[in-house]
């Protein structure tokens, strides 16, 4: 790198190789990479006409931070509900969509990809509420 000069020590090999050779030496374990994800999916009655359902769904990704709270996260690459969406903000995915006689909606996530994560499906009940 452009501070080689700068360094006491350069090491030319893979950090992840050199970390786990390190710890050995220190006698200390290494914990085990658990990778979660945190994301609220809400649903909204947008519409009630004639017998129609049109709904609101929202989604916001977050994670916890050093303090405990939740701060909004960039894990999604995009979302679908049918489509694939148009992404203006990472941060929060509004989608407005007709019920359909099956009662429920299909919501595919495409995550990033920073660890290989496969897109996760899952299909959510949508309650009748106008009559």
């Amino acid at each position: 790198t452009p501070l080689d000069s700068k360094a006491n020590l350069r090491i030319h090999h893979k950090c992840d190789e050199v970390m786990r050779r390190l710890m050995q030496r220190l006698n200390l374990t290494i914990p085990t990479f658990v990778l979660n994800r945190y994301f609220r999916v809400k649903f909204s009655l947008r519409d009630c006409i004639e017998n129609s359902e049109e709904w609101n769904c929202s989604v916001q990704p977050y994670e916890f931070g050093t303090d405990g709270k939740e701060i909004p996260a960039t894990i999604f690459r995009n979302i679908e509900i049918g489509q694939p969406t148009e992404k203006k903000d990472l941060l929060e995915y509004q989608f407005s969509f007709p019920s359909n006689s099956k009662r429920h909606v299909n919501i595919r996530f495409h995550f990033m990809g920073n660890y290989s994560e496969l897109p996760w499906q899952n299909s959510f009940a949508i309650p009748r509420l106008c009559s």
